[in-house]
């Protein structure tokens, strides 16, 4: 797996937040301006290179409105989706680490809140993850999940249609990730390793600002030799004029990385998996030489009963998550030939265990729980 694959799946493992962003840096268009951070409604993928969420259009804004493309820019028949209800909660952990990860020679400061310090890890396995978020994270969440369900079985084939054929993407429908909720903060520290040992003498430090805000001004990881690390956002370094006063490295560091919670720790979100047909013998035009067979697959599908079979390509992996025991559950015990998941329904299987009486609907070959 590539590392920002790793970071995800070891911390949707230790916590039950969804998808952990490996990057959590809301980026820059072309003119080298911030985009939005990741909101709730937004549908996109996660990069293959950085494991960062890059939004394609968000289901709640008019065209032109906060980043959101043009009319022409959007999928046919674009319509605004009336935003409900959203939670909203401040959370103050300071560090999310594999259930493996232990820390150790923790050093406080007394001027600095939660981390204020030095912390050291160790770890007994040789694959890990950590992220360290000394700043107050704003937690956001739609409250009404099955309207978001409906949306998606309604439109989410059409999504990855405009995002192939519209937007020139490379990406297949298991792809596409649709945005319930979010946690932001202003600043975070990553580390990642796998099949090796951690340095008995790695660790971070965390400088606080000495003015204004009590918010992260600096992280130094030590001893990394064994790990890949990562920290932001990137301090901004505007040019220097005539006029300005030569800045040292102690003066950079009394004021904060960020004083804006847009950088994206955790996404809860909206995955499809497509049934991919088993026991077929596809001949060179990719149909099976037995239709009777194809058409019997295709039972159950109402108005889809007469798309195609779709291959995956073969030249990537397709993109899996936590989402995947789900939308196999939903696969299994369905005629359906699309499964729908949502991170609320990991915590319905983990109470009632894998049974049939979780009570899959079937709708137009989608099938999602509810």
């Amino acid at each position: 797996m590539a590392p920002h694959e790793d970071y995800s799946s070891e911390l949707s493992c230790a916590y039950r937040r969804g998808h952990p962003i490996a990057n959590p840096q809301p980026g820059m268009n072309s003119d080298r301006k911030p985009l939005a951070p990741v909101d709730v409604g937004d549908v996109g993928y996660i990069s293959r290179v950085h494991g960062n969420f890059i939004r394609i259009f968000n289901v709640h804004l008019r065209p032109g409105e906060k980043g959101q493309p043009a009319e022409g820019d959007l999928p046919e028949g674009f319509e605004p989706l009336p935003r409900g209800a959203v939670s909203f909660i401040e959370d103050i952990t300071p560090v999310f680490k594999s259930k493996s990860v232990r820390m150790s020679g923790v050093s406080a400061d007394v001027s600095g809140p939660f981390l204020g310090g030095s912390v050291a890890f160790t770890s007994a396995n040789e694959r890990g993850a950590i992220l360290a978020a000394p700043d107050p994270i704003e937690c956001y969440d739609a409250q009404n999940i099955f309207s978001y369900k409906k949306h998606a079985m309604t439109h989410i084939e059409s999504w990855h249609e405009f995002a192939v054929q519209r937007c020139g993407l490379d990406i297949a429908l298991e792809d596409v990730v649709f945005v319930t909720g979010v946690d932001r903060t202003t600043s975070w520290a990553t580390a990642i390793f796998a099949d090796t040992r951690l340095d008995t003498q790695f660790g971070l430090q965390v400088q606080y600002a000495t003015v204004g805000a009590q918010l992260a001004a600096k992280f130094s990881w030590h001893h990394t030799q064994n790990a890949l690390v990562n920290s932001g956002p990137s301090r901004p370094r505007p040019a220097l004029t005539d006029s300005d006063s030569v800045i040292t490295p102690g003066d950079e560091s009394r004021e904060p990385l960020n004083r804006i919670c847009d950088q994206s720790l955790f996404i809860r979100h909206i995955r499809a998996k497509r049934r991919i047909w088993v026991g077929l013998k596809l001949k060179a035009n990719g149909k099976p030489e037995n239709m009777d067979d194809y058409d019997n697959l295709g039972e159950g599908r109402g108005e889809h009963a007469a798309t195609e079979v779709e291959l995956v390509p073969d030249h990537h992996r397709q993109f899996s998550d936590n989402l995947e025991p789900a939308l196999d559950f939903i696969l299994e015990n369905s005629t359906c030939a699309i499964a729908i998941a949502h991170d609320a329904d990991l915590v319905s299987l983990s109470a009632g265990g894998f049974t049939t009486d979780l009570g899959v609907t079937v709708q137009h070959g989608i099938g999602m729980f509810g």
